[in-house]
């Protein structure tokens, strides 16, 4: 994963999809969540961004069971932990270690996997 930073460098941003457009313009690299841009894009609930091949990379690591080729990235309890709800007991959405687990804004919520 090459292409994958908080803060990514200009000449990476193309690639990379805009997180919000305004003024007619595409945000590209920037973070658009107000208290990660205070925290100067680096927030631990925004601010990573990457290219469709390095999170292809990063969904094949976590597919495999953590394993990337040869190596080994995360074990399985971190697996198992990060997919599994965080959020406390009966929260309307929940969340995993970094993604929502039920994506309550994405329009094919349906459709997507269960939780687990």
């Amino acid at each position: 994963m090459r292409r994958t930073a908080f803060r990514p460098p200009p000449a990476w941003r193309s690639p990379m999809a805009p997180t919000l457009a305004a003024g007619g313009k595409l945000r590209l690299g920037l973070v658009h969540d107000p208290t990660a841009e205070r925290m100067g894009g680096v927030a631990g609930h925004a601010g990573l961004f990457s290219t469709a091949d390095d999170l292809a990379i990063f969904a094949r690591m976590l597919l495999d069971g953590g394993r990337s080729g040869k190596s080994r990235i995360l074990t399985a309890r971190s697996i198992a932990e990060v997919t599994a709800p965080q959020s406390p007991q009966g929260a309307t959405h929940p969340r995993g270690l970094g993604w929502d687990l039920a994506a309550p804004l994405a329009s094919n919520r349906e459709q997507l996997l269960p939780v687990g």
